[in-house]
Protein backbone atom coordinates (compact mmCIF):
# COMPACT_ATOMS: atom_id res chain seq x y z
CA UNK A 1 0.00 0.00 0.00
CA UNK A 2 1.34 3.28 -0.90
CA UNK A 3 0.23 6.15 1.12
CA UNK A 4 1.87 10.12 0.96
CA UNK A 5 3.23 11.95 4.60
CA UNK A 6 4.44 15.28 5.10
CA UNK A 7 7.19 16.09 7.39
CA UNK A 8 7.40 19.68 8.81
CA UNK A 9 11.82 20.21 8.69
CA UNK A 10 13.31 23.08 7.99
CA UNK A 11 16.17 21.10 6.36
CA UNK A 12 14.28 18.20 4.68
CA UNK A 13 16.37 16.16 6.94
CA UNK A 14 15.17 15.80 10.30
CA UNK A 15 11.84 16.35 11.68
CA UNK A 16 12.79 19.69 13.76
CA UNK A 17 9.64 21.62 13.38
CA UNK A 18 6.78 22.90 15.28
CA UNK A 19 3.19 22.49 13.23
CA UNK A 20 2.54 25.82 13.93
CA UNK A 21 5.56 26.51 12.75
CA UNK A 22 6.12 25.03 10.12
CA UNK A 23 6.47 27.39 6.79
CA UNK A 24 6.51 24.41 4.32
CA UNK A 25 6.51 20.81 4.32
CA UNK A 26 8.32 17.85 2.38
CA UNK A 27 5.95 15.21 0.95
CA UNK A 28 7.19 11.51 0.81
CA UNK A 29 5.19 8.16 -1.08
CA UNK A 30 5.73 5.63 1.26
CA UNK A 31 5.34 2.14 -0.12
CA UNK A 32 4.57 -0.67 2.81
CA UNK A 33 4.47 -3.48 0.04
CA UNK A 34 8.23 -2.82 -0.42
CA UNK A 35 9.22 -0.91 2.49
CA UNK A 36 10.36 1.70 0.04
CA UNK A 37 10.04 6.07 -0.16
CA UNK A 38 10.20 8.42 -2.28
CA UNK A 39 10.69 12.53 -1.76
CA UNK A 40 8.00 14.07 -4.01
CA UNK A 41 8.60 17.76 -3.44
CA UNK A 42 8.49 20.52 -1.04
CA UNK A 43 5.23 22.58 -0.43
CA UNK A 44 5.16 26.40 1.36
CA UNK A 45 2.75 26.87 3.54
CA UNK A 46 1.34 30.29 5.81
CA UNK A 47 2.43 29.27 9.14
CA UNK A 48 -0.66 28.18 11.33
CA UNK A 49 0.88 30.08 14.33
CA UNK A 50 1.06 33.92 13.79
CA UNK A 51 2.31 34.78 17.50
CA UNK A 52 0.63 32.62 20.25
CA UNK A 53 -2.55 32.74 18.15
CA UNK A 54 -3.99 30.18 15.33
CA UNK A 55 -7.37 29.40 13.87
CA UNK A 56 -9.27 27.16 12.21
CA UNK A 57 -8.61 28.92 9.01
CA UNK A 58 -5.07 28.79 9.32
CA UNK A 59 -5.08 24.39 9.71
CA UNK A 60 -7.95 24.61 7.01
CA UNK A 61 -5.53 26.19 5.06
CA UNK A 62 -3.04 23.95 5.35
CA UNK A 63 -5.15 20.63 5.19
CA UNK A 64 -6.11 22.02 1.74
CA UNK A 65 -1.90 21.83 0.44
CA UNK A 66 -2.00 18.61 2.00
CA UNK A 67 -5.13 17.24 0.94
CA UNK A 68 -3.64 14.12 -0.96
CA UNK A 69 -1.62 13.45 2.49
CA UNK A 70 -2.48 10.90 5.02
CA UNK A 71 0.01 11.59 7.87
CA UNK A 72 1.70 14.40 9.25
CA UNK A 73 5.10 14.19 11.05
CA UNK A 74 6.21 17.35 13.41
CA UNK A 75 8.27 17.44 16.24
CA UNK A 76 5.37 19.10 18.50
CA UNK A 77 2.17 20.04 17.94
CA UNK A 78 -0.52 21.46 20.47
CA UNK A 79 -3.70 18.98 21.41
CA UNK A 80 -6.09 21.55 20.12
CA UNK A 81 -4.68 21.40 16.08
CA UNK A 82 -3.76 17.90 16.74
CA UNK A 83 -7.77 16.99 17.74
CA UNK A 84 -8.38 19.19 14.75
CA UNK A 85 -6.00 17.83 12.04
CA UNK A 86 -7.47 14.03 13.25
CA UNK A 87 -11.05 15.45 13.31
CA UNK A 88 -10.50 15.57 8.98
CA UNK A 89 -8.52 12.24 8.10
CA UNK A 90 -5.33 13.19 8.75
CA UNK A 91 -2.71 11.03 11.25
CA UNK A 92 -0.40 12.64 13.24
CA UNK A 93 2.68 11.69 14.92
CA UNK A 94 5.05 13.74 17.17
CA UNK A 95 8.29 13.01 16.79
CA UNK A 96 10.48 15.26 19.26
CA UNK A 97 14.24 15.75 17.90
Amino acid sequence: MKFRTAVASTDGIVINQHFGHAEKFHIAELDTEDNSWQYLETRPVNRACQGHEHSEHSFDAILETLSDVQAILVAKIGNGASDYLESHGMLVYESPF
